[in-house]
Order: structure tokens, then sequence, then C-alpha cells
């Protein structure tokens, strides 16, 4: 509508799909965030030097969102070298082959509580003998459910606490942040 007014249209942070409409986008480079993530990870596990292996769940962000597969990507393109090597395991099994895969577990509408749900499955299922290490989430929202999940999970902060990623600074997990959660 903006358009046939005659109105210029600016994407911003997130690239309107399915029309030509679009006069300008600005974003971030997401794919750089997403690789950043993913070597605060390998300098926090010391992956470098450590010996592992260190058990690692990956989390995608909304399937829709166009941002999504570019976290994904610059992430998996650090750690998946690990994955390979044997020092990153993800015992659930959600690894995708590709960063082409990476909508296979993702979170729709990057719901806390989409995320809260899969991860309580990841831990009931993969994790009754064993403790995940980090957790790669791509943004805060799914970084709090992540973090419900730990917690009802009997996971204790300082303790044995997994690295768990994110971004945005929503208010929630500025406070998980202070507390040791994320």
């Amino acid at each position: 509508d903006a358009a046939d007014e005659g109105i210029t249209v600016i994407a911003y942070d997130r690239l309107i799909n399915g029309t030509e409409n679009v006069d300008y986008y600005a974003t971030f480079d997401n794919y750089l965030v997403g690789q950043l993530q993913g070597q605060y990870i390998v300098d926090q596990l010391d992956l470098d030097n450590a010996e592992g292996p260190f058990n690692l769940e990956p989390f995608g962000g909304s399937p829709d969102d166009n941002n999504a597969k570019f976290f994904f990507s610059g992430a998996w393109d650090v750690l998946k070298p690990y994955i390979d090597e044997g020092k990153l395991v993800v015992k659930s099994g959600k690894e995708p082959a590709s960063n082409d895969d990476w909508a296979s577990i993702g979170i729709q509408g990057w719901e806390s509580a989409g995320a809260q749900d899969e991860m309580e499955n990841r831990l009931a299922t993969f994790y009754t003998d064993d403790q995940v290490d980090v957790v790669l989430s791509p943004n805060d929202s799914l970084a709090q459910g992540i973090a419900e999940a730990l917690a009802s999970s009997g996971y204790t902060p300082g303790t044995d606490w997994p690295l768990l990623t994110g971004q945005d600074a929503d208010k929630a997990s500025v406070i998980n942040l202070l507390a040791d959660k994320q």
C-alpha cells in the first residue's frame, strides 16, 4: 500500500518477503552475529586446547524469518569443525547435516515456550545420565525458554549450568545474565 502511494519502503532488521516493493533493507550482519556466538562457545570451552567431548544442543530461529538462517549458518560454520572432530557432541541427534538444514531445529515464531518444550524433551530423552555442556540459542526469547527447561530439570547456575548463548538484551535475559543463567 505504501508503494502504491509513492512512499519509500525500508525494511529494518527483517526483510519483507513476498513483495517487490521494498526499496531499502537495513540490517545487521546476521551471519557475523552467528559467528560471534559460535566463537564465544569455542573460547569459553577452550575447544582449541580442551580434550572434550562437550555435549552441545543447537537451536535455530523461526523457519519463517529470513534472518534465522544467517544466525545459524554463522555459528554452524564455526562449530561444525569441532563436531566433526568429536570435541562437540550433539547427543539428541538434532544436528543439521548442513547450513541449509537449519530449519529442522528451528523454533517457530521464536517462541520461548516452544524452545522450553523442545529443551525439556531433549533433556528427558538424552540426558538422564549425562549433562548438557552448551546450548546454542540464536536469540534471547529462545534462551529464556531453554533456561526455564534447564532449571526445571535440576540444573543449578554456577554449579552445572551449561553455557547458553543468545542476543537482543531482552529484560528477562539481562536478569538471566546477572543470575549466571545465560
